[in-house]
């Protein structure tokens, strides 16, 4: 060992390996993703918000609320009821 460099105490990973451990977990990860939110499940997660933000608004009515739970409706459950028809 030449006098000035320090021992190496761990073997230490370069970028290129980071990279590519990166990459081979990232396609397990996002193929886990979209099948857990597969379009049954989102339509459910987004029927239950409807539900629950037109329960809220129904018992504590107020302008903003409806406006919010009718521009809920319009802009996500509606889409998505029109995406899952076909």
């Amino acid at each position: 060992m030449a006098l000035g460099q320090p021992t190496p105490l761990r073997n230490e990973r370069t970028e290129e390996e980071d990279a590519r451990s990166w990459g081979a977990m990232t396609t397990p990860v996002l193929t886990l993703a979209l099948q857990v939110l597969e379009d049954r499940v989102l339509l459910w997660v987004v029927t239950l918000g409807a539900g629950a933000i037109w329960f809220y608004t129904v018992f504590h009515p107020d302008v903003l609320r409806i406006g919010a739970a009718s521009l809920y409706s319009l802009t996500v459950f509606l889409p998505m009821l029109w995406r899952r028809r076909g």
